[in-house]
This record gives C-alpha cells, structure tokens and sequence, in this order.
C-alpha cells in the first residue's frame, strides 16, 4: 500500500497555459507571426508549442488545422508536421489539459495562406480563356478571308470566261450577219 498524500486530493483546477514556441517552414526556423503568407512551394510547416500547468504532470493537447481538417486530434507530443499543404487559407489552434481534465481557456493561434501557383490562379485561366478565344477568331477571320478571295477569285474567273465566249459568239455572228446583210442587199 502506499502512503497518504494530501496532494493527491486536491484538485488542478486552473487551465493550464499554450504557447507556440517555434515555427519551421521548409525545414527553416522562422519569426513566430500571427498570420504568414505562403509560396504554393512553402508547404511542409512544422509548429512546435508548449503548455505550462502549476502540477509537474505530463499535459496533453489538442490541435487541428481549419481548412485541412476541422477535427480535434489528441495527442502528446508538442509538435506537429504539415507536409505538402494544398493552395489554400489554414487556421491552426492548439489546446492544452492538465491531468484533471481542465483545457486551457485560450487556444494558441496561427494563420496562414498558401498562395497558388500562377497556372491556378483566376486571373491567368481567364487571360488563357481570352487568349484561346483571340486565337479562335484569329483563326476563323482568316479562313474566312481566304475562302472569300477564293471565291472572289472564282467569279471573276468566271465572268472573264463569259466576256470570252460572249466575244467568240460576237466575233463568229459579226462576219455570218454582214454576209447576211450583203446577201440581201444584193439579193434587192
């Protein structure tokens, strides 16, 4: 049996305080900010934080990453790793319980935004869709052109060939009609 301590009874009624004491982003230690804004390529974050309880006993935590996950994850360990974060707006909030099961009253925060990279970016796919759109009727007007010219072409082409033949049919009908009109002439 072990002995009486009156420690034991009494109860760890004050939450513990949480603190994020490091910040690594890509492996490099980095000022500890509010909020960062983020390259698509700065996207394996480690956050380190530690939580401080007037008892000596382990505290464990909580933490989750709004816009990743929303759920709680529980855990032991005063580090977590985020490797290979899509594009996108995270909020990251950890907690701390002492062993009597009282949570901190204010969650550590941070924020960050991990930007795009520029081919996902709205701006470059409506320049891209424009751009397609300028080339599509680039394309269009200039067949079109060409296949008016042909055709331009072709009815000039064929109203030369009519005055042609039309001056054929006259230059065969001028000597057949003074041949006519002699002969009637001569025929009086």
């Amino acid at each position: 049996r072990g002995e009486f301590n009156p420690n034991a009874l009494v109860k760890d009624t004050l939450a513990p305080e949480i603190f994020i004491t490091g910040v690594k982003i890509m492996g490099q230690d980095t000022s500890i900010l509010s909020v960062y804004e983020l390259n698509h390529t700065d996207n394996f974050i480690e956050i380190n934080y530690l939580g401080f309880s007037k008892s000596s006993t382990p505290i464990q935590y909580r933490y989750k990453l709004e816009g990743a996950n929303d759920d709680w994850v529980y855990t032991s360990r005063s580090l977590v790793q985020y490797t290979t974060l899509p594009p996108g707006k995270y909020s990251f909030s950890v907690e701390a319980v002492n062993k009597d099961g009282v949570w901190s009253e204010n969650s550590a925060k941070l924020k960050f935004t991990i930007s795009p990279p520029i081919w996902q970016t709205t701006w470059f796919r409506v320049s891209i869709a424009s751009l397609g759109l300028l080339l599509g009727i680039g394309i269009w007007l200039l067949m079109y052109f060409r296949v008016r010219r042909k055709s331009e072409r072709r009815d000039a082409f064929n109203r030369k060939m009519a005055q042609v033949e039309l001056q054929a049919l006259r230059a065969q009908m001028n000597p057949h009609f003074l041949f006519n009109t002699l002969s009637s002439i001569q025929h009086f």
